[in-house]
């Protein structure tokens, strides 16, 4: 795992799967030293994260279900998101939670897609437009690296609260 500090303050967390970590992070520097983006220590970064379980459901769940599901796996806190373009529900646990809801979701016939540890912002970076794209296209670098598993940021998206 790689930490970077982005335009406008923004917080970068780059995680890697690979085989060769010095190709690994020459790629990564290579990257880095193109933008203005700097490379930051172990926890510069991440302490503006929070690591959470995250589980894809095939289908989509309502929430009352999840949260029965939750209480069930002692879980205390959960969220959950619906994508109805790729019929999936996502929801969101503490860490230590992930595995005891997974278990109780399988028992109970849910299709998980996918359950992973993620990092989640606590708290989203508004950017220019410029810094914004700046970004953007340091994450996009840095996802076509084939070391590079993701990508995390704390970015806040364009457009995000426009319409709601």
């Amino acid at each position: 795992m790689y930490e970077a500090y982005g335009y406008g303050g923004a917080g970068i967390i780059i995680n890697c799967l690979t085989d060769n970590t010095n190709r690994a992070k020459t790629e990564i520097n290579n990257v880095i030293k193109k933008s203005s983006v700097k490379l930051g220590t172990v926890g510069s970064v991440s302490y503006n994260f929070e690591r959470k379980g995250r589980l894809d459901l095939a289908g989509m769940m309502d929430e009352d279900s999840v949260l029965e599901a939750a209480l069930e796996a002692d879980v205390e806190e959960v969220d959950t998101k619906t994508n109805e373009e790729e019929n999936t529900t996502s929801v969101w646990v503490d860490a230590a939670s992930v595995s005891g809801l997974r278990e109780v979701l399988l028992e109970r016939g849910v299709e998980i897609k996918a359950s992973t540890l993620v990092n989640v912002p606590k708290a989203l970076v508004d950017c220019s437009d410029e810094d914004f794209e700046g970004n953007m296209n340091v994450i996009e670098a840095l996802e076509e690296l084939d070391d590079v598993d993701s990508v995390e940021h704390n970015v806040a998206m364009e457009d995000e609260d426009e319409g709601e």
